[in-house]
């Protein structure tokens, strides 16, 4: 399953390689929503993306526990705040929220949805290990925040 990943990671990478210009009008806050799969809402927070003319997408995150989510449920390394790197594909956008460690990441590969108002991504979060594949789920990220200070 671990190869899986890597050979969706680098595939991607592949696609990200060719000649296409970042899509500035993408950068920006989306309010992020993870689910597990039966569609219960286990976080809340935001992705601050900025998409580079070299198909590469950086940003940071910060991340919470909904209200009354069960908080003993896997997520991985996806609740608190930290820097993403990520690489843009003809349709989405393959994000790590861990670039900098071998192990224990969530990885999101979501669709661009341009259709809905405001635009955003729609795809699958999934924390992995150096054994794999632990837990997944679904996760919305809608270009405005969802957190207020």
């Amino acid at each position: 399953m671990k190869r899986l990943w890597l050979g969706l990671f680098l595939a991607v990478a592949g696609l990200a390689c060719s000649d296409a210009t970042g899509p500035a009008e993408l950068n920006g806050i989306y309010g992020y929503t993870a689910m597990d799969d039966a569609g219960t809402v286990l976080l809340l927070g935001q992705l601050d993306l900025t998409f580079h003319d070299d198909s590469t997408v950086t940003g940071s995150w910060i991340i919470g526990w909904a209200q009354d989510a069960d908080q003993t449920t896997e997520v991985g390394p996806q609740v608190g705040e930290g820097t993403l790197l990520g690489l843009l594909a003809a349709d989405g956008v393959v994000l790590g929220l861990n670039p900098n460690v071998a192990d224990d990441n969530v990885f999101l590969s979501g669709a661009f949805d341009l259709e809905s108002l405001p635009p955003g991504l729609v795809g699958e979060w999934t924390y992995t290990t150096l054994i794999g594949p632990v837990a997944a789920g679904r996760f919305t990220a809608a270009n405005r925040p969802l957190l207020t200070e």
